[in-house]
């Protein structure tokens, strides 16, 4: 794209020199023209959009034995997390 821009630059700065004021439009819209119809028979380098892919997920259910101890004023929770045993208290309302 910049030799383009170059290019498209220097035939301006040229054009503008050397055609008379009058013609000067019609000269680079022309120039501009004819570089449009060559450049769309190129082939294209933009490169292509990715298709999405379904993202990969993997769903683990690690299903744990919890112990429940009612008591009178809660609840009281027994259950193994890395090999230990952890409670958990909870205040009735």
């Amino acid at each position: 794209m910049k030799t383009f821009n170059l290019f498209l630059g220097s035939f301006v700065v040229l054009a503008a020199l050397l055609a008379p004021p009058a013609l000067l439009g019609s000269v680079v819209a022309g120039a501009v023209g004819v570089l449009l119809m060559l450049t769309a028979t190129l082939p294209s380098m933009s490169a292509a959009a990715p298709v999405p892919r379904a993202p990969v997920v993997q769903v683990v259910k690690i299903h744990e034995p919890l112990r429940v101890v009612e008591l009178a004023n809660g609840v009281v929770l027994f259950k193994n997390v890395n090999g230990q045993l952890v409670t958990r208290f909870f205040r009735a309302r």
